[in-house]
């Protein structure tokens, strides 16, 4: 897909130290649009030269998860299309993933309540043909929600250039998966529950681009697998299996695996269980050791027990048989 961004979504964000409650929607619109003005005349965004797509929400709104709780960090929201033909319902969930494509990915900030995403390109590829119906798939876990705008269409490309297409989803939002703001609620979005289908992949790439500028990208200390640039004890692995902010000491997650034993035909055999965020794709290796002095992988010392997307399990292939025996798991980002 040649969709060429000229800025990544982590540079476009916009870090507000405080954010002034909003009183009417008027108001909030006429905040947004003041926001994105500035932010683009800072980042050197108008005039564009090709057609730029800026979407983002209103800064301030609370949305909430199916259970109430306000969005947390996790939460990551795409802007793309499904495939010619596939129209997104509750009843296909199962097959979205297979059909969806992403332009852009915006992580949600949970201090100032706002995301913020830009998509640059001067030619149409499939499946992004004018006309198609534009979509934000909104996923932390296996909390989603799908929405749109009846005028988010995919633009024709043009090398020209012009005034940024804005589609803001502050009013006339309507969703496939999830709730909108009704009288007497709380929030404006609200995720669903889901117990059925996969969420869209999310690149070690395309989280490294959301979280840190390129500069950043560019030194290992700062944004490579094994560095830890906020300090919370957390490296950049498992904060991106987390979906947590690498920069943003209090966005983590405190514990992802569990020791235990399962059963198989020839016994008991110890395990570790990993959870992740479904969105992440990660690289495992299990090693066994008799005594912590060397370890060993492999087929003949363990193997996956049960894999799916936010799950890995692997167990020791001897059965416990009363000696010592240790099992670690090896996590890389793919």
């Amino acid at each position: 897909m040649q969709v060429m961004p000229r800025f990544s979504d982590a540079m476009f964000t916009h870090r507000i130290q405080s954010a002034v409650p909003l009183v009417a929607g008027r108001v909030a619109r006429r905040c947004r649009l003041l926001t994105v003005v500035a932010a683009g005349l800072m980042a050197g965004l108008m005039p564009v030269r090709g057609t730029q797509i800026v979407w983002d929400g209103v800064i301030g709104l609370p949305h909430a998860l199916s259970d109430g709780r306000l969005f947390p960090d996790t939460v990551v929201l795409s802007l793309g299309v499904f495939a010619s033909g596939f129209t997104p319902t509750s009843a296909n969930v199962g097959q979205w993933a297979a059909n969806w494509t992403a332009a852009s990915h915006a992580r949600w900030d949970s201090q100032v309540r706002y995301y913020s995403g830009v998509v640059d390109f001067t030619v149409n590829v499939i499946p992004f043909v004018p006309g198609a119906p534009a979509y934000v798939w909104v996923v932390t876990g296996r909390e989603w929600m799908l929405f749109r705008r009846s005028t988010w269409t995919w633009p024709l490309g043009s090398s020209i250039g012009g005034p940024p297409i804005v589609w803001s989803a502050d009013q006339g939002v309507t969703a496939t998966v999830g709730a909108v703001r009704t009288s007497g609620q709380s929030y404006f979005y609200q995720t669903a529950a889901m117990t059925a289908g996969d969420p869209e992949a999310i690149s070690w790439a395309d989280w490294r681009s959301l979280h840190f500028t390129a500069a950043q990208q560019g030194n290992a200390a700062v944004s490579g697998p094994t560095a830890d640039p906020d300090g919370d004890g957390v490296n950049n692995t498992m904060e991106y299996a987390w979906m947590t902010w690498p920069m943003r000491g209090a966005s983590r997650v405190v514990a992802a695996a569990t020791a235990g034993l399962v059963r198989t035909g020839a016994g008991e055999h110890l395990s570790i269980e990993f959870w992740s965020d479904p969105r992440a794709r990660l690289g495992f290796t299990a090693e066994a050791s008799g005594g912590l002095g060397s370890w060993a992988s492999g087929p003949g010392e363990a193997v996956v027990f049960s894999s799916v997307p936010g799950l890995a399990v692997y167990r020791s292939v001897p059965a416990v048989d009363g000696g010592r025996r240790f099992l670690r798991l090896r996590v890389v980002p793919q």
